[in-house]
């Protein structure tokens, strides 16, 4: 099963004041390694902010969004979400994984999908209401999806998949989102649609952790920068936005 579906009913677990994201003393070491892939970890999120996690393949930046899921465990230390422990289902929290370690060929429509979002809230055993319908459909709307509603996921193109994946963030109502490389592979016109909802007006209550390749030029636009490096994590760019929660 795809960690995208790890979901539970919704228990609010935060603190109004906490940063979004923490690591304190963090390790994490993926199963039978004899060193720890991410090791000495601290650095802080705070509540709003866009923050960009940069490296070279195999520096780390999925562990860490994993750990920060609560998908993987730490060796040692701490990863924190709204200041309570990372685990699976945390309704506030959303983790898109790279959309090629997706298993795509399963049958779902898109609409079904994005409407997923909402079990958080109303558990896998009671139908979904009216009003989670709707935010359903909203969220197809801002992803501009709403044509594609009735489509297999499968049927999509990577675009139009990475796109139903946000989509069910927003349905899920997620306060954090965890990106791992999103725009890989993306057309422009879905790019910019995702930007969008990450970067536009009215974004600002979210907060964002993208693991991203592009140029460090390129991330300008994140108020954070951290940078993953042979298991560490360096600060390149400190956040000092402070935006409404």
């Amino acid at each position: 099963m795809s960690p995208f579906f790890k979901y539970t009913a919704r228990l609010p677990e935060h603190a109004p004041d906490a940063p979004a994201l923490e690591a304190r003393a963090l390790a994490v070491a993926h199963p039978g390694a004899r060193r720890p892939a991410l090791s000495g970890l601290a650095f802080s999120v705070p509540q709003g902010c866009r923050a960009a996690l940069i490296g070279a393949n195999g520096s780390g930046k999925s562990t860490l969004l994993k750990t920060l899921a609560g998908l993987m465990p730490a060796a040692s230390g701490e990863a924190l979400v709204l200041g309570g422990p990372a685990r699976p289902g945390r309704p506030e929290l959303a983790y898109l994984a790279q959309r090629a370690a997706i298993e795509w060929h399963f049958p779902v429509s898109v609409e079904k999908l994005v409407l997923a979002g909402r079990f958080p809230d109303c558990g896998w055993f009671r139908r979904p209401s009216s009003a989670d319908r709707d935010m359903a459909r909203e969220a197809l709307a801002r992803l501009r999806l709403e044509d594609l509603a009735e489509r297999p996921v499968h049927a999509l193109s990577g675009g139009q998949q990475q796109r139903v994946l946000l989509a069910r963030a927003l349905c899920q109502d997620a306060r954090v989102l965890l990106l791992d490389e999103p725009y890989t592979g993306l057309d422009a016109a879905s790019r910019d649609i995702m930007e969008s909802i990450l970067f536009g007006d009215g974004s600002d209550a979210l907060t964002v952790l993208m693991a991203t390749h592009e140029p460090q030029e390129a991330t300008a636009r994140f108020d954070l920068i951290l940078a993953a490096r042979d298991g560490r994590l360096e600060t390149l760019h400190a956040c000092t936005c402070k935006r409404p929660r």
